[in-house]
């Protein structure tokens, strides 16, 4: 699409000239294809954004290819694949898709989505959308700098510089190590001493109960033996007491004689 259609484009969305919101816009496209090209720019407010542009006419021009698809299909002879598929059902499917690709607001729609479901993700990044000047026919997002998959040269530089990163992340992490090793080793001595000082706590604790233990069971003995032993002494006292009682019966008898 020349540049000239494509800025026209811009104009009928926006319903002013493309210069009230854009500083410039690069003539030639950094990326086409068939519903839409992209070309950088830079926004009145110096943000560098690149500009989706659809190309004229290109919704008719669709549409009219689905009708002859269409009309083709009706003149398929009756043993063909027509029998094996639905080709209306194929085509109604393909024509919502392709209106949905050309409606650059459902698009924006998408993004905006991916970037609220991926937002709490590591290393991914979604290109901030400027929602305000988007439209149907025309989509703008920020510019991203990169470098294309046949850049051969470029991708290669660029693997070197993230392996020279991570070379030196890994390198800061063994530095950080290093430097807190006496740190992390005074750490471990003391959690080693704490258990110690727990185990001899503990084996203090059950000395103290074995013995403990052994006093209470050495006064249980004792206590038994007072038992018998006072069990005893009673049983002695009582035939003491019951053999007196005997013998001042008997005396009692003989003085009674005695008077008769």
């Amino acid at each position: 699409m020349p540049f000239e259609e494509a800025v026209s484009v811009i104009d009928e969305s926006y319903g002013r000239s493309w210069k009230k919101v854009l500083s410039s816009i690069e003539e030639t496209p950094i990326g086409s294809a068939s519903i839409a090209q992209v070309h950088r720019a830079v926004l009145k407010s110096g943000e560098e954004v690149v500009v989706k542009i659809q190309r004229k006419g290109i919704y008719e021009m669709m549409a009219r290819d689905i009708e002859f698809i269409r009309k083709a299909i009706k003149l398929m002879p009756p043993i063909s694949l027509k029998g094996m598929a639905d080709f209306d059902l194929v085509l109604d499917e393909l024509w919502s898709v392709t209106r949905d690709e050309m409606n650059f607001l459902t698009e924006a729609a998408n993004i905006e989505e991916f970037a609220r479901r991926n937002k709490d993700v590591n290393f991914v990044q979604t290109p901030v959308l400027y929602q305000q000047y988007t439209t149907v026919h025309v989509l703008v997002m920020e510019y991203i700098d990169g470098c294309g998959i046949d850049e051969k040269d470029k991708l290669l530089e660029t693997m070197e510089i993230l392996d020279r990163g991570f070379e030196s992340l890994f390198a800061k992490i063994g530095t950080t190590i290093k430097d807190n090793k006496y740190q992390y080793q005074q750490q471990i001595t003391e959690m080693q001493n704490l258990i110690r000082s727990i185990t001899d706590t503990g084996l203090q604790i059950e000395g103290q109960e074995h013995r403990n233990k052994t006093a209470f069971q050495n006064y249980l003995t004792g206590a038994r033996r007072e038992i018998r032993e006072y069990s005893t002494n009673h049983q002695m006292a009582n035939a003491y007491y019951q053999n007196m009682a005997n013998q001042h019966q008997s005396w009692q008898s003989y003085f009674v004689d005695q008077k008769k």
